[in-house]
């Protein structure tokens, strides 16, 4: 059986004058800053209280309700994002504009860092009460 190429020169010529387009860096770096700013401020809510500092995976402003789930889930995506984004200010030669010109990030990081890090501890002491008769 003889492979047919008649199919490849036109695949060829219509892949290397294909246009593409992407996000700059700045335009990156300024989405990740608004969603980061709409994670704090309608997912989460940072300090060292119960429910505090475990992000919603959930919301549904339609009914008034958030919904936590196995929050856990949440949490650990949220240490790998405050982990990620620690990395990053405090590497700033590396990631030049990662603070977004704001100088006390990486302090605001840490801290929010800091109080996720103390929620999963948090949530660690207690959940045995949850399960009477479970050791751990």
């Amino acid at each position: 059986m003889a492979l047919s190429y008649r199919w490849l020169a036109p695949l060829v010529l219509l892949l290397a004058t294909a246009s593409t387009s992407a996000d700059t860096t700045a335009q990156n770096l300024a989405k990740y800053h608004r969603l980061r700013q709409r994670l704090v401020t309608e997912f989460t809510v940072v300090g060292p209280g119960q429910g505090e500092s475990q992000p919603a995976p959930e919301r549904m402003d339609a009914i008034g309700l958030m919904k936590w789930g196995d929050g856990t889930i949440a949490l650990g995506f949220y240490l790998g994002v405050l982990a990620s984004e620690h990395y990053l200010l405090a590497n700033p030669a590396r990631f030049p504009g990662a603070d977004g010109g704001n100088a006390g990030r990486l302090a605001a990081t840490r801290s929010e860092l800091y109080h996720a890090l103390l929620a999963l501890e948090r949530l660690d002491e207690v959940a045995d009460a949850a399960f009477e008769g479970c050791t751990t």
